[in-house]
């Protein structure tokens, strides 16, 4: 009846016993302190504060990236299909600079705002065509990008077309 109670407080005084005994080294086969290959990494030194890099201020200016010519993408019908693009943590659609786009710009002004999708101008020759593409929605971000490497990464071949998460459609 008191084995139990008596097994536990035995093995309990045994471990606080050993607990404060010194270790003992099985084996040393450096003999040398580490110390030197952790001062090759250079950590910093709480003590001392890190200086900031400071940033080059470069002008932006979208006429630096302009035409804008995506050798990949044609406007076009796009199929619509299910994609599994858990990270892609806001919508965007490709457009560019002809009729077609800016028919589907018009239909699909008030589904693009609702989604705040952001626009990528994958096709544009000049400064007025990325002005005249930003008449359609002039609240919504719209970019001037390359869409060579959208295209690959979800087998496009024509444009526009809304990317969500869940899917691409026109």
């Amino acid at each position: 009846m008191y084995k139990l109670p008596l097994y536990l407080f035995i093995s309990f005084t045994s471990l606080v016993a050993t607990a404060n005994d010194k270790l003992t080294i099985v084996a040393d086969l450096g003999g040398e302190s580490a110390l030197q290959y952790y001062q090759t990494l250079n950590i910093q030194n709480d003590k001392k504060p890190v200086k900031p890099i400071p940033l080059v201020k470069v002008p932006y200016d979208e006429r630096s990236v302009l035409p804008i010519v995506s050798k990949r993408l044609t406007p076009g019908k796009v199929e619509p299909r299910l994609i599994n693009a858990n990270g892609l943590i806001r919508p965007f659609f490709l457009v560019g600079d002809d009729d077609y786009s800016y028919q589907w710009l018009q239909n699909r002004a008030d589904i693009l705002r609702r989604l705040k999708a952001v626009g990528l101008i994958v096709n544009a020759n000049n400064e007025a065509s990325l002005k005249k593409i930003r008449t359609f929605l002039p609240d919504v971000t719209l970019l001037p990008v390359s869409g060579d490497d959208i295209a690959d990464r979800f087998k496009l071949t024509h444009y526009p077309v809304l990317i969500t998460a869940t899917g691409i459609e026109q």
